[in-house]
């Protein structure tokens, strides 16, 4: 809901004041002013308030008819017991509120669903708001758990219409859901579309994302883990860190976030050394730019490349402080070009590479230092000679103890943007297309296996594959991976921007639905944190996810897969019970089949060919599977 704000105020004061307002009408509108006013102001279930104030941040259907809601104060021990008050309410007024209109039949149906609400109500089992910031409704939650209006469907004989809206619409509000068949349902029934907007709750998010302090008000661009002391570096384009002014850096050390001031330019990428914070992008002093900025106990300093000046930096890799390190540059003399150099406290800076594009990121491996971008050739510099061409595609592996420059390919995004090492495995993340389908490539081995395609994230649409992160949960390695993404319903949970990665099943799953791109992740011991474009969400652009071995555990499922797929006749499904009941639908939502599981094979030998949505309810979740009809 829109808080409000200080003109709302002015023009309220104003009519209250008008002399055209009589004194009844200036009561009402006193009245009404009195219950927006409580109704847009968030309540804690704990807190002491107007039955009205909790009634409606569950569901702002009550400030239409506040006459109805009991006049008393209250609290709750939590948000399930307000829900549980919510439906008991909505339960005594639909009982007194019966329609004049009603057959007998239609009679004899409202009465007894309004006693199965009642039941539902005082069972207390509601759906669990895991995907989203803020309040929302969920039809069907990931554990298979129906919200009111849905579990009246399915107790009514018309589960397929609650799991179609689930599949469709699953985070709708009743007035917004256009599936076919709810109006029908609702009439045959006994109720109205606006009743069943009354009953069905918003539910607060249950994930432990937070914003860390205020955040930012403009977009976190990069972020580096501080090893040294648990902490971590952060650069974007904002000028509030936290409420107070800062220009653009910030660090984040338990629990508090402090401005670095004094920086005057743009940063692109940021790390963080045992010495030292270094930053490389566009920076300028004394009339002059510089594309590296250096902070330490003496605050910041810039350093230019010899030869190099004007130059931009792109991408930068530390190993032991400000005096050994490696960045990309844009030298102004050559446009379209970027070079690398390495800085050495025997031998000062020297080039590298010229690569004919950008480098992007920069990382350490047992294979040598990786450079990743959007490039298709470089040269290599050499001593006394000319440099040596080497063609690439958007990936180049440094010289290590075994070996020279080299690269690997093609199988890698179209644009690499970031890379991230996890033992002797390489992970690349980029940009992806329907044309270009590859968003995210591991290295193991020598070779280059697609891990992510965009089919499973971006629909029609570009997506990419901007931040990684790793942690470890139940003996499994996972991995968090941020951009501009959304992954698709049948990847079996909606949402958008940030996700996980079960690297040992690659089973992926959205754990936030954000309005903004993620562009940066680091992980500090059980947290994780993210920053992005992300802050209408009221996250300022800095986020973190409390305890990811246990939070994003939550959405943790056993794999289910059909096999063969695509199917010819029949096929084996894992990963549910036995008999497990299914429903098949075609991509236009419509259902085509339903029926058990025979043992744990299923039958489509009747179907057309094509390809479906399979929905499987077993009593603990259920699952949803892209399935392909031969």
């Amino acid at each position: 809901m829109q808080q409000m704000g200080l003109a709302d105020v002015v023009t309220v004061q104003h009519l209250f004041n008008s002399p055209k307002i009589n004194p009844m009408r200036r009561f009402l509108l006193f009245a009404a002013m009195l219950v927006a006013f409580i109704s847009i102001q968030a309540q804690s279930p704990e807190e002491v308030a107007p039955a009205i104030a909790h009634l409606s941040e569950v569901n702002a259907e009550w400030t239409h008819q506040p006459e109805l809601a009991p006049k008393e104060e209250v609290h709750f021990e939590n948000d399930i017991q307000r829900i549980h008050y919510h439906l008991d309410w909505v339960v005594k007024n639909l009982r007194r509120q019966t329609p004049s209109d009603l057959d007998q039949a239609r009679l004899k149906t409202r009465l007894s669903l309004i006693d199965t609400l009642e039941a539902y109500a005082a069972n207390e089992v509601f759906p669990q708001n895991i995907y989203h910031l803020e309040r929302r409704p969920y039809f069907i939650d990931h554990r298979g758990v129906h919200c009111a209006v849905g579990y009246l469907m399915k107790a009514s004989g018309h589960g397929d219409l609650a799991q179609r809206i689930s599949l469709e619409q699953n985070y709708a509000y009743v007035r917004e859901i256009r599936t076919e068949g709810v109006a029908e349902w609702a009439d045959n029934q006994g109720f109205s579309l606006d009743e069943l907007a009354w009953i069905q709750p918003g539910y607060a998010p249950s994930t432990s994302i937070s914003t860390i302090g205020t955040g930012t008000n403009g977009p976190v661009l990069t972020m580096a883990p501080d090893f040294y002391d648990g902490g971590f570096v952060f650069a974007g384009d904002f000028t509030v860190l936290d409420g107070s002014p800062c220009n653009g850096v910030g660090f984040y050390r338990n629990g508090n976030l402090t401005c670095l001031p004094g920086l005057n330019g743009n940063v692109r990428q940021i790390t963080k050394e045992s010495n030292a914070i270094i930053a490389v992008g566009e920076f300028f002093g004394g009339g002059q730019t510089y594309p590296i900025a250096i902070h330490d106990s003496a605050g910041w300093r810039y350093e230019a490349i010899p030869g190099r000046e004007g130059a931009i930096g792109t991408a930068c890799f530390g190993a032991g402080g400000d005096r050994f390190m490696e960045v990309t540059i844009t030298p102004p003399q050559t446009p379209g070009m970027q070079e690398l150099w390495h800085l050495t406290v025997d031998n000062g800076w020297q080039r590298q590479l010229t690569v004919k594009g950008q480098i992007n990121d920069i990382e350490g491996s047992y294979e040598g230092r990786i450079y990743v971008g959007h490039f298709d050739s470089t040269w290599v510099s050499r001593p006394s000679a000319s440099d040596s061409l080497m063609l690439a595609h958007n990936l180049v592996f440094g010289p290590n103890y075994e070996h020279g420059w080299r690269t690997a390919g093609p199988e890698i995004s179209d644009t690499a943007q970031v890379v991230k090492v996890l033992g002797s495995t390489i992970y690349i993340g980029g940009t992806c297309s329907p044309d270009q389908q590859i968003c995210l490539t591991r290295y193991l081995n020598g070779t280059l296996q697609p891990v992510v395609l965009h089919n499973d994230l971006g629909g029609i649409q570009p997506a990419s594959i901007q931040a990684l992160a790793f942690y470890y949960q139940r003996q499994e390695s996972q991995m968090i991976f941020g951009g501009d993404f959304y992954i698709t319903p049948f990847v079996v949970t909606y949402g958008q921007h940030l996700a996980q990665l079960n690297l040992g099943i690659n089973r992926r799953e959205a754990i936030a639905s954000l309005n903004g791109p993620v562009t940066d992740v680091v992980i500090r011991g059980d947290d994780v944190f993210f920053g992005g474009y992300f802050g209408n969400d009221s996250t300022g652009h800095l986020a973190m996810i409390t305890d990811a071995s246990t939070s994003i555990g939550q959405i943790d499922r056993p794999m289910v897969s059909v096999s063969p797929n695509p199917i010819e006749a029949s096929g084996q499904v894992t990963g549910v019970q036995e008999n497990c009941p299914y429903l098949l639908m075609d991509m236009s939502g419509r259902t085509v089949a339903t029926g058990k599981l025979a043992g744990q094979e299923i039958d489509l030998s009747s179907i057309s060919s094509g390809m479906y949505v399979l929905t499987l309810s077993d009593p603990r979740t259920m699952h949803r599977l892209k399935v392909v009809k031969q």
